[in-house]
């Protein structure tokens, strides 16, 4: 993969998490568990900071982070469903929405590893995704 292509998988993985830190922050206001709030606060700080280390490395490599967030696709309609549905999600709903928007960063994540080539890029994704599929497990615990 080219340098660029490489900024270009990394800039994709900090948009993703940022939907993914929009969409927790939304939905924590309706986790009515305790502990699943907290889960989902640690899954925004998770985000925040993913998209912070992913970022560092594209100013390594003298690339230009973009600052979006997917106005589209699917994390970000999983959330608008949720929010702005006018009606209140039943919490089930709004947890199944949790795993599925995790199942799909990971989805995201595996797929852009195979791209990645340059080594420290490739080890930050690596970490990050084994934190996503960490929170998710526990995620599961949690609804168990």
């Amino acid at each position: 993969m080219a340098p660029n292509e490489v900024i270009t998988a990394l800039n994709d993985l900090i948009t993703l998490n940022k939907n993914r830190v929009t969409g927790y922050k939304e939905i924590v206001h309706q986790a009515k568990d305790e502990r699943i709030a907290a889960h989902c606060h640690a899954m925004i700080h998770e985000g925040e900071k993913n998209s912070k280390d992913l970022a560092a490395i594209i100013e390594d490599a003298g690339g230009v982070v973009e600052d979006k967030t997917i106005t589209s696709g699917f994390i970000y309609n999983l959330w608008m469903d949720i929010v702005y549905s006018g009606e209140k999600q039943p919490e089930q709903d709004v947890y199944d929405y949790c795993r599925r928007m995790e199942q799909t960063a990971l989805n995201a994540y595996e797929a852009l590893l195979h791209q990645i080539k340059e080594e420290k890029a490739q080890t930050l994704a690596q970490t990050q995704r084994e934190q996503i599929r960490r929170s998710l497990h526990k995620l599961d615990e949690l609804l168990k």
